[in-house]
């Protein structure tokens, strides 16, 4: 289950003149990099669902990979994001010459694509970031020993580490050997019979760990059990809320909410 393979990148953006970001940065991230995508690869009307090329097509490989391998709680036919960004900075108002920091974290084989990902928000740089168009400069892009990976625009691919998540969770282990607490510091979202949670417990949690690995593994064409032993305990919540947050997807054409909850919480 844990030999997934996934690389981790840590992207620099230097602002070229003040402006201003949503707290929550990594829709906004995900949004300029579908734009790109679809500006500079897309030869069609950029209606993705009736494409012809659709299964071919490097956007959707990017942007919302196939599971190779069916999983029982998710629907038929549904697409999964191989990456996953992360920005902890939540400041909204940038001066010009400020930096930026968020990281890109790629599974399975949409690692391949690592390129792409550096061409395009190398691209969108005079476009801007999120719905204020915050123009910036990519100044690197480094690997998870902080050795660059992009530098002075020079691409150095031999940077690029593959890792696995066996061997993740095994320095991890040795870093922090018992867990106490949890603290999400963006929104977490648990779905219930198609509707969002707004108050979780420690199985929730689990569970959707759980899944997590599951459709990972699903991305490779690997299957694994989904029986997940029942779980006692409760988590005591410290300063936890409710955060809606609202992006426009580029390919969807539509605005779409998404709400979860943030904070800190003490395991059992």
């Amino acid at each position: 289950m844990l030999n997934i393979k996934y690389t981790k990148a840590k992207f620099i953006f230097r602002f070229t003149k003040d402006s201003i970001l949503p707290q929550f940065k990594s829709s906004a991230l995900r949004g300029v990099l579908g734009k790109a995508l679809i500006t500079f690869n897309c030869i069609g009307d950029e209606n993705c669902n009736k494409c012809y090329f659709k299964k071919s097509c490097i956007v959707q490989n990017i942007m919302s990979h196939g599971l190779r391998e069916q999983v029982e709680f998710v629907p038929k036919n549904t697409s999964i994001s191989s990456f996953v960004i992360e920005c902890e900075d939540e400041r909204t108002n940038f001066k010009k010459g400020d930096i930026l920091e968020f990281y890109i974290t790629i599974f399975g084989d949409s690692i391949v694509f690592f390129p792409q990902y550096l061409y395009a928000f190398q691209a969108m740089e005079n476009v801007g970031l999120g719905s204020y168009n915050a123009k910036y400069e990519l100044v690197q892009v480094s690997n998870d020993i902080e050795e660059p990976i992009f530098y002075d625009n020079e691409f150095l691919k031999f940077n690029i580490k593959i890792r696995t998540l066996e061997e993740y969770v095994s320095n991890r282990f040795q870093q922090i050997p018992e867990v106490k607490t949890i603290n999400f510091t963006t929104p977490f979202r648990v779905l219930k019979k198609g509707k969002l949670v707004r108050k979780i417990n420690y199985k929730d949690i689990i569970i959707a760990l759980y899944r997590r690995l599951i459709i990972l593994n699903a991305l490779d064409g690997i299957k694994v059990d989904n029986t997940i032993i029942d779980l006692e305990g409760n988590i005591e919540e410290v300063n936890s809320e409710w955060i809606n947050v609202k992006r426009h997807s580029n390919r969807q054409k539509q605005d779409m909410n998404f709400g979860g909850v943030t904070g800190k919480f003490i395991l059992p």
